[in-house]
């Protein structure tokens, strides 16, 4: 949990510098990395693909390419805008699994920043979520999500997911 603390650390300082990413919507047809393209060095562009291919599995409802993001490890974390917590690999797929069943909700994201670092990789996001609730009403939720990627033998893997409400709409986009 420590080196979780010192990473978020790490994303406030390089927040308060005013490092800012710019946005993509996975709703789109084009790739993130489209943004990005010679402006990244390799292990940024790595941490890009795996960010930009979770996305588009989360996206596609794709169970199998979301496992393939995701930490080999059992120590995975997650934090649902509930607070509920899952804190291993089963719970988190089979959530995962559930969630992609449903075909009522979509999303439109947008990544507001990166860090990418030699071992970590962390995005911020913003993104609306779109479903019908229990009585077939409509309705919109916006939330932040801080990912956290860990370079596991060459290949980024998501350690910790972090789902915060936000009614504000609040961006780090400038």
């Amino acid at each position: 949990m420590k080196k979780y603390l010192i990473l978020f650390a790490l994303l406030t300082i390089q927040i308060a510098s005013g490092y800012s990413q710019g946005s993509s919507n996975i709703q789109s047809d084009s790739s993130l990395l489209k943004e990005f393209e010679g402006k990244k060095n390799v292990n940024e562009n790595t941490f890009l693909e795996t960010l930009n291919a979770q996305l588009n599995a989360i996206q596609n409802r794709d169970l199998d390419g979301y496992v393939k993001t995701i930490s080999q490890k059992s120590d995975i974390i997650m934090i649902l805008a509930s607070g509920k917590i899952l804190n291993n690999r089963d719970s988190i797929i089979a959530m995962h699994k559930e969630w992609f069943a449903s075909k009522t909700w979509s999303l439109k994201c947008t990544i507001d920043h990166t860090v990418v670092k030699k071992e970590f990789g962390i995005a911020l996001l913003t993104f609306n979520y779109h479903d019908i609730d229990e009585h077939g009403k409509p309705y919109d939720v916006n939330n932040l999500l801080s990912l956290i990627f860990e370079n596991q033998d060459g290949t980024w893997r998501l350690i910790y997911d972090q789902n915060t409400r936000n009614p504000l709409k609040h961006s780090l986009k400038k």
